[in-house]
């Protein structure tokens, strides 16, 4: 059964500049890792693996976590962006170093990040917002069946994207995917530069994997391995379009509730 969401997964070449960006936005640090050792199912999803990379994990309330890692050189120049297109609120202008529009749709690069975002100005808001993002897909159905698997709720329609909707007992704030329908498919790679993985968590990630296995998903073997102390079972499945879940169970202490 998945619980919640953990976090997603971003790749910079300098991670410490993306530090002070994250920071800038809101976000605190929880915990910091490295030289941590990979585990070895990633060596199929990763495009230039290596044996051991730096972890800083970020939280804020009412957004996605984000774990910002660094592959070391492997990370370098890599000239590819992960699937996910992040969707952020009430960006402080000061950051804002490129804007256009297109199609009501304002898209933006902003100081720190090496990806480019989808601008939203909500004055709703007091603050910055990151509990949406947009993922192209060649087969949407198929999309709209694989989020399903994880808890994600067909909403509605935005333009011709599919809205879905994400909220547990256990995770009060709400998420939302747009699934954007493109005439292209590409491979993506937990070592991709930017917004590359969505990550959950199981009350059993062994469970978890034999279901979706049944299902038709394609995953990896499950693997055991700690994290700031904290033991974990993990695995990945693979979308229709590329997309890619980390599935994740805490072994040493009972699923909390996140307020």
């Amino acid at each position: 059964m998945i619980i919640h969401i953990d976090h997603v997964a971003l790749e910079l070449n300098d991670w410490q500049r993306g530090a002070r960006l994250l920071s800038d936005l809101g976000y605190n640090p929880k915990f910091c890792e490295s030289g941590l050792q990979n585990p070895a199912i990633k060596k199929e999803l990763t495009k230039n693996f290596s044996d051991a990379h730096d972890l800083y994990f970020f939280y804020k309330t009412g957004s996605f976590n984000i774990e910002l890692l660094c592959y070391g050189l492997n990370c370098q120049n890599r000239g590819r962006n992960g699937y996910i297109m992040p969707v952020m609120e009430n960006i402080p202008a000061k950051l804002i170093v490129k804007k256009s529009v297109a199609s009501s749709v304002a898209t933006a690069a902003i100081s720190g990040l090496a990806v480019p975002i989808y601008l939203k100005d909500n004055k709703e808001l007091s603050e910055f917002r990151f509990n949406k993002f947009v993922i192209p897909t060649n087969y949407l159905e198929a999309s709209l069946r694989f989020w399903q698997l994880f808890g994600f709720k067909r909403s509605s329609l935005f333009n011709n994207w599919e809205k879905l909707s994400f909220a547990t007992p256990w995770q009060k704030d709400g998420y939302q995917i747009f699934l954007q329908p493109v005439n292209y498919r590409r491979n993506y790679f937990l070592d991709d530069i930017g917004f590359n993985c969505l990550a959950l968590v199981s009350s059993s990630a062994a469970k978890e994997r034999l279901l979706l296995k049944k299902r038709g998903v394609i995953v990896t073997d499950l693997e055991s391995m700690e994290i700031s102390g904290k033991k974990l079972e993990i695995f990945f499945a693979q979308g229709p379009s590329g997309e890619l879940v980390e599935v994740i169970t805490v072994l040493n202490e009972p699923p909390t509730i996140n307020n």
